[in-house]
């Protein structure tokens, strides 16, 4: 979520219709494309992912399995900022998952 409420043409604050969060066309993982028009309907990508995910599996077909296979394409960290233990098993910052998570 942005706490800067500015934007631009090309960089569009787009609210989730979901949980209402605002996240800049740029600042959210992966970057939000197409224009205002278009992004009517979008969903953010912790709700994709509390949609998605079900017990015993995510879902496999319809536009959030969609929007989740798209998503999981994108880190929501840099692997470059990680801090590693010298076995390169653990690092300080608990991020092992492709949504950003823990890994439990």
């Amino acid at each position: 979520m942005c706490k800067d409420d500015t934007s631009s043409p090309d960089n569009l604050v787009v609210k989730c219709v979901k949980c209402k969060h605002g996240y800049h066309q740029q600042c959210h993982p992966p970057r939000i494309e197409g224009s205002a028009a278009s992004l009517t309907t979008w969903v953010c990508r912790q709700c994709v992912f509390a949609v998605a995910t079900k017990k015993g599996g995510a879902l496999k077909k319809g536009p959030y399995a969609r929007s989740m296979l798209a998503m999981k394409r994108v880190l929501p960290y840099q692997l470059t900022s990680l801090d590693w233990d010298p076995q390169h098993l653990t690092n300080e910052q608990q991020r092992y998952c492709y949504c950003g998570g823990p890994g439990e």
